[in-house]
């Protein structure tokens, strides 16, 4: 699988290259433009699935995390950055007034908050609302990002953390490996935290990622995850 997806993210990044040329020069017409949008929005999905294939599998193989100081709020303001654009029916927004510092690993981390975001974007339709929140609860850092969109039913809410699970409703997890959210579950775990989900259908979902506030020096450099 590891090395399907790797082999899989070379031509899929080459092609995505070759549409983004394409789609700059100015004596391209409306239609093929439209065409070349369409089909750059399905590299972009096959890229997000390929990525979240081999994320999996490595974080299943007990990782050696890049433990170092994080400033949550720094990353989540790079998130809204990057998805800002490409949140063209909800309205956005993030909530952190504070630096807030935990230990763990940034890339790793920054997946995790783009996974939830990608799903809530996904979700909510034009006209709807997904707000990030960073804040604490109960000696927790958290993370909390709610949309307002068609929300997950109650048979399928306590599944959706599981590794492939796809629920067969008309849209939920159409399109995707059904592999996201459980790679939010594996990366909070491997940082000795939590995950919460609630959810209603017709109204919307919030995930709720719980961190320790654990001083730098309690981890000495990278270890194997337990």
């Amino acid at each position: 699988m590891a090395s399907v997806s790797h082999e899989m993210r070379t031509p899929l990044t080459a092609i995505q290259g070759q549409i983004d040329v394409l789609l700059k020069r100015p004596q391209t017409d409306s239609e093929v433009r439209e065409s070349l949008e369409r089909t750059s929005r399905e590299v972009r999905r096959l890229v997000r699935m390929t990525n979240n294939l081999l994320l999996n599998v490595q974080l299943d193989s007990k990782p050696v995390l890049v433990l170092q100081e994080v400033n949550l709020k720094d990353l989540l303001e790079e998130i809204m950055r990057e998805k800002y654009v490409l949140a063209e029916g909800p309205d956005l927004s993030l909530m952190a007034s504070e630096d807030v510092m935990v230990s763990g690993d940034y890339d790793l981390l920054k997946q995790m908050v783009l996974n939830v975001v990608d799903n809530a974007i996904k979700f909510t339709p034009k006209g709807g609302r997904i707000k990030i929140n960073l804040g604490q609860e109960e000696g927790w850092t958290v993370i909390e990002v709610s949309d307002s969109g068609e929300g997950i039913s109650r048979e399928h809410l306590p599944h959706v953390l599981e590794p492939f699970y796809r629920a067969d409703t008309p849209r939920r997890f159409v399109g995707g490996a059904g592999l996201g959210l459980a790679i939010v579950n594996q990366v909070i775990e491997l940082h000795g935290g939590k995950v919460h989900i609630e959810s209603q259908e017709g109204i919307g979902t919030k995930v709720k990622m719980y961190l320790q506030v654990q001083p730098l020096h309690n981890w000495e450099g990278s270890h194997p995850a337990k």
